[in-house]
């Protein structure tokens, strides 16, 4: 089943470029790839369906390789090439599956004037918001709608790079050092990444050898979300109570928040007690 994707390029203009993902150029550069195809097709179809803004290129190690003559990415199309210049790459060692694309939640509303929707948001959107524009790669708004509103969004770039000996191995999942710098909390059940510019997700301790959109939903979506509420209330300065309250601290939390129980459930009742939107 071909997969054909589109994505937007902001250069000197706005212009819309289309391909159909290169499966068989894949397999070709790719051993595990290679050696089974359907797996390869299943990770490819799942991703389309579930994160359709993730866009699959080339990594070696743990590091995606941007275009060598302009930066942008490169995609499969007719093997691989710039998505903006259309140049082909060809490697130069050992190649790597990767993909790269944003996870967005909706973080608060604004209207007309500029002014906070009362019930609508985070303590951390009150805090970023006259410095959104500044990291335009991590924020985006839809709007404003019939009642004058705009949606804003956080949507960090999120790195996913299969193993070589995919899926014997866990996948690495890395997030950007601007993530926890512009969310302002803790490098937490991470380890930096000598080979990446950012850092690399704990995400199993039994890896149960699921595809990478499982990876993502199960692991990613909520870790961020975790970030968001521990982010909000280091803004309103009740992080430090409320880990007291718990019994935790702010590595333990992580493993404290929507899992239940009574100390999950304190926690979810004093997030609604102080967090006001």
């Amino acid at each position: 089943m071909p997969v054909n994707k589109k994505m937007i390029i902001r250069g000197a203009g706005i212009e819309e470029k289309s391909w159909e993902v290169d499966l068989d150029g894949i397999g070709q550069a790719i051993h595990w790839a290679h050696e089974d195809q359907e797996l390869l097709e299943r990770e490819v179809l799942e991703m389309e369906e579930h994160f359709p803004n993730f866009i699959a290129t080339i990594a070696a190690g743990t590091n995606n390789i941007p275009c060598p003559r302009c930066g942008e990415i490169l995609v499969w199309d007719d093997g691989i090439r710039c998505v903006s210049c259309r140049k082909a790459y060809i490697p130069r060692g050992a190649s790597r599956l990767c993909f790269i694309g944003q996870i967005p939640t909706i973080i608060g509303e604004v209207d007309s004037r500029r002014r906070f929707v009362q019930g609508k948001c985070r303590p951390f959107f009150k805090r970023i918001f006259n410095q959104i524009e500044e990291f335009p790669r991590y924020f985006f708004s839809i709007g404003p709608d019939a009642e004058g509103f705009t949606s804003y969004y956080f949507a960090p770039v999120v790195y996913g790079v299969y193993p070589d000996n995919w899926n014997k191995d866990v996948p690495v999942i890395i997030l950007e050092n601007e993530y926890f710098q512009i969310l302002g909390i803790r490098t937490e059940h991470v380890f930096p990444d000598t080979y990446a510019r950012g850092y690399r997700l704990c995400n199993y301790a039994n890896w149960p050898r699921v595809t990478m959109r499982v990876t993502l939903q199960q692991r990613i979506v909520p870790r961020i979300i975790i970030d968001l509420m521990i982010s909000d209330l280091t803004e309103i300065r009740r992080l430090d109570q409320v880990l007291r309250t718990i019994g935790t601290d702010k590595h333990g939390i992580y493993n404290v928040i929507g899992r239940g129980g009574r100390r999950g459930q304190e926690f979810a009742r004093l997030y609604n007690q102080y967090v006001t939107l």
